[in-house]
C-alpha cells in the first residue's frame, strides 16, 4: 500500500512539476509578444516623425524677428525633437523622457524621483515649469522677453552657455544652432 501511495505522490509531484514549467512557458512567451508589441509601435513612432524634409538651419535676416509661439507648442516641438514623444528615451548623457531632462534640471525643478521622468503627466508638468523658469530668468537677465530660438537654445546647451553667447543663438555651437532650427521648424509646422 505505501509502494501505491508513494507512486501516486510522486506522479502528483512530477505533474505539478510539468504545469509549472507549461506555465512558466506561457508567461515567458507572452512577455516577449508584449516587448515585440511595445518595440513595433516604437518604431512606428520613431518612422512617423521622421518624414518631411530635413530640418536646415535658419538665418533670422537682420529686421526679421523670429517667430514667437505659445508655450504648449514650443514644449511640444521640445518634445519632438528631443526623443520623438518617447517617454520612455534615455539620452547618452543620462537624461530621461519625451522632455530629455538632465538630473540635475530635474531635481531642480522637483522634490520627485528622477525615476519619474518617464511619466508623461509628470515629466510634462516638470518641463513646464523649467520652460517658465527660463522664460522668467532669461527675461530677468535680458530686460526683455526672449524669443523661442533663445528658450530652445537654453534647453539644449543651458542658461548659462547662452548668456556667455551675450544671447545671441548665432554664437551657442553649431549643433544648438541646428537643434534651435529643427525645433522652430516642428513649432511653425504645429502652429498651422
Amino acid at each position: 500500500m505505501s509502494s501505491q501511495l508513494t507512486d501516486a505522490i510522486r506522479k502528483t509531484e512530477e505533474a505539478e512539476r510539468q504545469s509549472m514549467w507549461a506555465l512558466g512557458l506561457s508567461v515567458f512567451a507572452l512577455a516577449l509578444a508584449i516587448f515585440a508589441f511595445v518595440m513595433s509601435v516604437q518604431a512606428l513612432a520613431k518612422a512617423g516623425t521622421a518624414k518631411g524634409p530635413a530640418a536646415k538651419e535658419v538665418h533670422w535676416g537682420p529686421l526679421a524677428k523670429p517667430p514667437s509661439f505659445a508655450g504648449n507648442i514650443l514644449l511640444d516641438a521640445i518634445a519632438e525633437v528631443e526623443s520623438g514623444w518617447d517617454h520612455g528615451a534615455v539620452g547618452r548623457a543620462g537624461e530621461r523622457g519625451a522632455y530629455q531632462m538632465m538630473r540635475t534640471t530635474w531635481s531642480d525643478r522637483t522634490s520627485l524621483p528622477f525615476s519619474l521622468a518617464h511619466d508623461p503627466e509628470i515629466s510634462r508638468k516638470v518641463a513646464e515649469d523649467h520652460l517658465r523658469w527660463l522664460r522668467k530668468t532669461l527675461t530677468k537677465w535680458m530686460g526683455s522677453e526672449p524669443s523661442d530660438a533663445q528658450l530652445a537654445a537654453s534647453w539644449n546647451c543651458g542658461i548659462g552657455r547662452l548668456r556667455t553667447a551675450e544671447y545671441d543663438v548665432k554664437r551657442v555651437p553649431k549643433s544648438t544652432r541646428m537643434y534651435v532650427s529643427k525645433v522652430l521648424n516642428v513649432a511653425s509646422q504645429r502652429e498651422d
